[in-house]
């Protein structure tokens, strides 16, 4: 019996552009892309697990400040697990040996002003490498020193003498009183730099082990005191430090944007926040000059790099220049940065941790394709052809695809009499039965939220976040129904009911619950477990009210435990009632009347005895969340660690069984209390089937019972799977719940997508973006397969796409423009700031941007073209990597540009469906309009075709794209009109009246051989009209078709609708 598992926060930065490094021992990938953040250490939900295996699967807590050294190992003050964490080059993942720094029961009691007592621990907030290899950790308390040799020397902190105002004579480092340093440097000599935060100084510990505060004690604002010392200073929490070779030392402070050094001599120079957060000369700051508690880095050049989160950057100062530059982008939530020796840049974000290596470097053009002729060299030009997608209905859209909820899964299990294992999948909504050979069926819910169904079939019933469950021997199901507030019960008829809970009132006013009531009026709040006991009564654990209520036999609901003020251990020994329970979310039930208990994210488990006394079973009731570990297996159960256990069940022979989620195992306490590992090896991988539980990795089991024969059923939601261990100790899988992988689809079989866009690189390679199918796909032969994982939530903001010479893709994907690569890996090349409206600079930094693309697309050479949405405006990103205006378009009024497109020979062409205008700027010439008459409205039906494409309506241009021979092709609402090189303007592709099933064309691409590609948008299908710049005479309606079959149906000639005029005021045009 479980609650729920504790569901991953997922890190939206990081999303489809951010790849992760192998796990420890695996083939790396054979290269690193420049500028891709690769994530080292951390999944990205908070807490403490993975110790002895990958970085990447390993829980990491917040605010996290690391140091690197001369290898690459990380070093992590990883603070709210006390402890620090070591990554090591080959991505593995410990605790440093001796850094633990556990609450101890003895330091109690500590008065703080209007919050009353606490523990506190020495946890760790900084670290630094030294010279000889040290490892130098702040403390809250105090500065210790890790040798090479292992040895732990506190060398400064632990005493009460408060550094003195002004000039600070030095005093012994170990008498110094230290509190929450924020940061620690280590120069060349081995002398230490401390931000001693509260403070509000900046101390140096030397050699000789005398501490003297460098900067702070004075009364002048750092900012307004340049050339002065450093004992002249009110340095109001500094929050870090960093120090080059020369002895400079460099620090910020909580509530200013600028960045200060203390040089050789002791005085004060300024790098104000203004210069720091300047974009270009000449423009003013704003607001991010203001960022106060800039992270500073210094590397083995002795440029020092400053973060100005404000612009999304990372800025240098270069140690031979004195010039600020720009090297690369940073998230606007980014915390510590590290340099590591080869230039490798190391950030924290939340609770991981992410490398980029060569930071600032462009992303590498790839090499040219030559490009291959047309698939179809045997038909005439022209001709369309069908490339992809089946036929669909124009009436009946494909149903909306959500994002896979990476924690959907098997949560709980239960198992009755029969052996029949029934599982809750509670972000699903749904309870499967699972039969002894492992066939699964419905029981309970449809899969969508929401409270209905009482007194008819489970099946057809609603649930909201199922949680626990249990079978009595009867075989009655009863489900923790915890997002409504109920205990529901189903029956062998399949019939499903209400046993406890019942509405909240409208009005909001706060009812008792289990003070006697009967169990169907009870007001609950978040009920996450329940159990059928032996005796007939039935206990549910409500997660919100803190307490554990037992339904009696006659209906009514009563507290046996929680809702005191009692907390952790000193409720122990005591009645149940006054313990203070936090989140009790599993609990079972034996024989004996013992109920045992989990709170939420405690590492440990305790019972209720018949008395009703509340006593320790499992691990120590003094610790908290993420203060858990492993240790113990041979021992007392007492004695043991456990990691945030999420389950436990009563085996028949009494024995119980925890599901000690974050240590990847099941322990057992037996009759005499010893405790052991009966499966799992900590691996967050599943495997082992066939072999014995002890050596198989269940990933994180998160839900478990026993079967009457013994058998022991686990869930976990990590691995998607049900696992059945049997009596001799082997084990095997019973259910998969894993989504099974995308299959390709044939192209003319694909069902494809409303408001695709596609692309098509040299060789001939379709790419194909589907933002209402949360997928993009690539052709593989005759077969459409997934060029990214499919089903994110990122994938419902890919955009446009476009190929570059040398087959490479970029997609716009959500505010970014981003290189996707065939190994499914992506870099962002621009955008990425937050959205908002501030001018562009040319020749800044492209990733360090705020963009809204509305399309793009790859000039001869590999550049890559932005079409901006808010400041309608075209841009180039430049091989450095820097962003600039294209010349030609830098005074053009846009109404509503859509379409890009460039030529061969650099020209860039811009459609305006505001003001139904094509434009065209060649290299070093500014735009001029090459299609349009401003106008959209056709007074006749003529439709301007074989005359000048500037005197011709063109309504709502769209996408475009131009061939080798700059034969224009635009899409609009009236079909794909050319435009030739000579200015004339045709109809290439028609669109149907309302008479006509003809082809509504959407996007364009333009293919090897100059094949224009065009998605049909009624049905859903992608064409290609042939060498369409080869036609001379007109273009062959006869020979062209939308079936497999070439079933002609654009034949007949085609008049476009001829609309009335609308009186109106022109809006005021550019390039009149």
């Amino acid at each position: 019996m479980f609650n729920r598992a504790l569901l991953p926060a997922l890190l939206l930065t990081g999303g489809l552009l951010a790849a992760a490094v192998p796990a420890a021992g695996e083939t790396p990938p054979p290269e690193e892309i420049p500028g891709l953040p690769v994530v080292v250490a951390g999944t990205g939900e908070r807490g403490y697990s993975g110790d002895g295996g990958p970085a990447v699967d390993a829980r990491l807590n917040d605010e996290l400040r690391f140091a690197a050294g001369p290898d690459g190992t990380l070093y992590v003050a990883d603070r709210y697990n006390k402890r620090v964490r070591v990554v090591t080059p080959d991505g593995g993942i410990d605790t440093l040996a001796g850094s633990l720094s556990r609450r101890a029961p003895e330091t109690d009691g500590i008065e703080v002003p209007g919050l009353g007592t606490y523990s506190p621990s020495n946890a760790p907030t900084a670290t630094a490498v030294g010279p000889d290899g040290s490892v130098y950790v702040a403390g809250i308390r105090d500065i210790r020193r890790f040798a090479p040799d292992g040895t732990v020397t506190v060398i400064a902190g632990g005493g009460e003498e408060r550094p003195p105002d002004g000039a600070d004579p030095g005093g012994d480092a170990l008498d110094a009183y230290l509190h929450d340093p924020a940061d620690i440097a280590v120069d060349a000599d081995g002398m230490v730099y401390v931000a001693d935060t509260d403070n509000n100084r900046i101390r140096r510990i030397g050699p000789d082990d005398i501490i003297t505060t460098i900067a702070g004690g004075g009364e002048d604002h750092p900012a307004s005191a340049e050339g002065q010392p450093g004992s002249s200073l009110n340095t109001y929490a500094p929050t870090s430090v960093a120090v080059d070779s020369t002895g400079s030392v460099f620090f910020t402070i909580e509530m200013d944007g600028s960045v200060y050094e203390i040089d050789s001599a002791g005085i004060l120079h300024v790098i104000s926040g203004e210069d720091i957060a300047l974009q270009a000369e000449g423009e003013t700051a704003g607001d991010a000059a203001l960022t106060g508690g800039r992270q500073l880095a210094v590397d083995a050049d002795d440029n020092l790099y400053i973060t100005d989160l404000g612009n999304g950057r990372l800025r240098m100062l270069g140690a031979e220049d004195g010039q600020l530059t720009t090297v690369a982008p940073l998230p606007s939530g980014a915390e510590d940065i590290v340099i590591g020796g080869d230039g490798t840049l190391y950030y924290g974000l939340g609770s991981r941790i992410f490398r980029v290596s060569d930071p600032g470097a462009p992303v590498p053009p790839a090499e040219p394709v030559e490009p291959a002729g047309s698939p179809w060299p045997d038909a005439e030009p022209g001709d369309l052809v069908p490339v992809a997608g089946a036929r669909g209905s124009a009436d009946v859209l494909p149903e909306t695809v959500r994002p896979v909820d990476p924690a959907a899964g098997p949560a709980t299990v239960a198992t009755g009499p029969d052996g029949v294992s029934y599982v809750a999948d509670t972000r699903g909504n749904v309870v499967h039965r699972v039969d002894a050979d492992g066939a699964v069926s419905a029981l309970a819910g449809t899969g969508e939220g929401g409270f209905a169904g009482d007194g008819g079939p489970a099946t057809a019933a609603q649930l909201s976040g199922p949680d626990g469950l249990d079978v009595d021997a009867a075989g009655n199901v009863y489900v923790a129904d915890a997002g409504n507030a109920r205990i529901r019960r189903i029956g062998a008829d399949g019939r499903i009911e209400t046993i406890a809970g019942a509405d909240r009132p409208d009005d909001g006013e706060t009812v008792a619950a289990c003070v006697g009531e009967a169990a169907t009026d009870a007001v609950l709040s978040y009920p996450v477990d329940v159990v059928a006991a032996p005796d007939g009564t039935v206990y549910l654990a409500d997660r919100d009210l803190g307490m554990i209520c037992r339904i009696g036999t006659d209906g009514l609901l009563t507290r046996v435990g929680g809702g005191g003020e009692l907390w952790s251990d000193d409720a122990d020994d005591e009645p149940a009632v006054e313990a203070s329970l936090w989140e009790p979310s599993a609990i079972d039930a034996d024989a004996a009347g013992n109920l045992y208990v989990i709170e939420r994210g405690r590492p440990y488990v305790r019972m209720i005895r018949p008395d009703g006394v509340l006593v320790p079973l499992i691990g120590d009731s003094y610790y908290g969340q993420d203060e858990g570990g492993f240790a113990g297996d041979g021992g007392p159960a007492a004695e043991a660690e456990l990691n945030t256990p999420l389950d436990l069940a009563v085996a028949p022979d009494g024995g119980l069984y925890v599901a000690d989620t974050f240590n990847g195992r099941v322990r057992h306490v037996d009759a005499s209390g010893v405790i052991t590992t009966v499966a799992g090896t900590g691996s967050p991988e599943a495997s082992g089937d066939g072999g014995p539980a002890a050596e198989a990795g269940l990933g994180e089991p998160s839900g478990i019972d026993v079967g009457p024969g013994g058998e022991i059923v686990v869930a976990s939601q990590s691995t998607d799977l049900v696992r059945r261990i049997g009596a001799d100790g082997g084990i095997e899988t019973l259910a998969d719940f894993r989504a099974a992988e995308a299959a390709g689809e044939q192209l003319g079989e694909a069902e494809l997508s409303p408001g695709m866009r596609i692309a098509v690189g040299p060789d001939g390679t379709l790419a194909i973006a589907e933002s209402a199918a949360l997928r993009l796909r690539s052709t593989d032969g005759d077969t459409l397969t997934d060029l990214l994982p499919g089903g994110t939530a990122e994938l419902a903001q890919v955009g446009e796409l476009a190929a570059g010479p040398g087959g490479e893709l970029y997609a716009i994907l959500g505010q970014t423009v981003a290189r996707v690569y065939p190994d499914g890996r992506s870099v962002v090349i621009a955008g990425g700031r937050p959205s908002d409206d501030t001018p562009i600079v040319d020749g800044t930094l492209a990733t360090a941007q705020s963009l809204a693309p509305r399309d793009i697309a790859v000039g001869p050479e590999g550049t890559v073209f932005v079409l901006d949405n808010v400041r309608k405006a075209v841009y180039e990103i430049r091989a450095d990597g820097t962003i600039a205006t294209v010349p030609g378009y830098a005074d053009v009024l846009f109404g509503e540009p859509v379409g890009l497109a460039v030529g061969g020979d650099g020209t860039v062409y811009v459609s305006d469906a505001s003001y139904h205008l094509v434009y065209a700027a060649g290299p070093d010439e500014d735009a001029r309009k090459i299609g349009g008459n401003g106008d959209d409205l056709y007074y006749t039906d003529d439709t301007g075709d074989g005359g000048p494409a500037t005197e011709t309506q063109l309504a709502l241009p769209g996408d475009i794209v131009v061939d080798a021979a700059d034969n224009v092709f635009v899409q609009t609402p009236n079909g794909v009109r050319r435009i030739a090189p000579d200015g004339t303007i045709t109809t290439a592709v028609w669109a149907p009246d309302q008479s006509d099933d003809r082809l509504t064309p959407g996007g364009l691409a333009l293919g090897p051989g100059g094949d224009v590609y065009v998605v049909e948008s009624t049905h859903r299908q992608v064409f290609a009209l042939v060498r369409p710049g080869d036609v001379t005479d007109g273009f062959p309606w006869f020979r062209a078709g939308l079936g497999a079959a070439a079933t002609v149906l654009l034949a007949g000639a085609a008049v476009l609708v001829v609309r009335r005029r609308r009186e109106r005021t022109p809006p005021e045009r550019p390039l009149p």
